[in-house]
């Protein structure tokens, strides 16, 4: 998020998960090119948390 409101530029779909979770565990499968994220979205207390997952080809910034 700081990087966000520093005015770099992040690719979606991680601009996207910043704004939705604090923590992300992130890991690359082997032999794949793909990035593999799963975070807890949980920042309103009027929501329930949420379980998010992400697979991109994008690399993380």
């Amino acid at each position: 998020m700081l990087r966000i409101e520093r005015g770099e530029e992040i690719p979606e779909s991680w601009a996207t998960m910043s704004a939705l979770v604090d923590e992300l565990n992130l890991w690359q499968p082997h032999g794949t090119d793909r990035w593999v994220a799963l975070g807890v979205a949980d920042r309103d207390p009027a929501d329930e948390a949420r379980l998010l997952a992400l697979v991109t080809e994008t690399d993380p910034p």
